[in-house]
């Protein structure tokens, strides 16, 4: 099957150009067509999450209802496949009407491209190291951001992509631009510092994907007592800080908090429930009843 893409070395730049900046890029791509449509299986556009597009899959009422469609995968951060018909009639449940007058079914499959998402570390100490680690093996951009470098450098934290360290923290995270896709960790440890750090954020234009704190329930208070004090919105606080962090798998040394918040983060980031599921009650009845089937999956 021939993939028609709208320009091989133009589309490539235009994707990689959206991802280095942190931007989700739906791919979509017409799988199957049945009847009269305007173009064939293999085609390709592209829409990013600010509605910009490249490429074509046949214009239109088509087009349109399909780059809506697109919209929802990147909000929803997951693929999903789509049945589109060329005419207006909706005869079919699965199956989205448009104002096309061609009369096929065209089947797409949208991907969702995600950029190598970014892991803010801010505190250089016992928790950031093992977060650091945690975070480059599953493939994070480790950024480390402290006010001390003789912690927050490349000796103490050699899986670090970036590191911001000098004795005004502030300015070091104006530095990396926070994003709406990033995941901040703040594991530094002075809680006057993490107030001020946390009002910066609070009073930024981007707001993170996730923020957590690691704070006992006595610093916890005097940090939130400082927020809004300092007038933050306390429903911005309810909504956006989670404090403590990490699952609740009754974490204690450093290794341990940093395994709980990883698995905080990708719960988050893969947009599950992040419950265990044994099935083996479930297949072992089954078995025992007689009705459980032998193939491997």
């Amino acid at each position: 099957m021939a993939i028609e893409y709208p320009s091989d070395p133009a589309f490539m730049r235009w994707v990689l150009e959206r991802l280095e900046k942190g931007k989700l890029v739906a791919m979509i791509e017409i799988t199957k067509k049945a009847g009269s449509a305007p173009r064939g299986p293999g085609t390709k556009m592209f829409v990013d999450e600010d509605g910009n597009t490249f490429g074509t899959i046949g214009g239109g009422d088509f087009e349109r209802k399909v780059i809506e469609e697109a919209k929802k995968a990147i909000e929803a951060r997951k693929p999903m496949e789509r049945k589109v018909a060329m005419f207006r009639e909706n005869l079919y449940e699965d199956v989205i009407a448009t104002e096309q007058l061609c009369g096929g079914v065209v089947t797409v499959f949208i991907d969702v491209l995600k950029p190598l998402q970014r892991l803010v570390l801010i505190g250089a100490g016992h928790v950031a190291r093992p977060l650091a680690k945690l975070g480059k093996m599953l493939n994070y951009r480790v950024i480390v951001v402290d006010n001390f470098p003789q912690y927050a450098n490349k000796d103490k934290i050699p899986e670090a992509d970036e590191i911001y360290a000098s004795s005004d923290i502030i300015s070091e995270l104006d530095k990396i631009k926070l994003d709406k896709n990033d995941f901040v960790v703040i594991v530094h440890g002075d809680g006057a510092l993490e107030a001020e750090v946390l009002k910066k954020i609070f009073r930024g234009n981007v707001f993170p994907r996730y923020l957590g704190l690691l704070a006992g329930g006595g610093k916890l208070a005097y940090i939130l007592k400082a927020l809004l004090e300092s007038g933050i919105d306390p429903n911005v606080i309810r909504n956006k800080l989670i404090s403590p962090i990490g699952l609740s798998v009754g974490s204690e040394t450093p290794e341990e908090i940093a395994i709980a918040v990883m698995a905080e983060i990708l719960k988050i980031d893969r947009g599950t429930q992040g419950v265990h599921e044994n099935r083996v009650p479930e297949i072992l009845d089954q078995l025992l009843k007689g009705g459980g089937k032998d193939e491997q999956k």
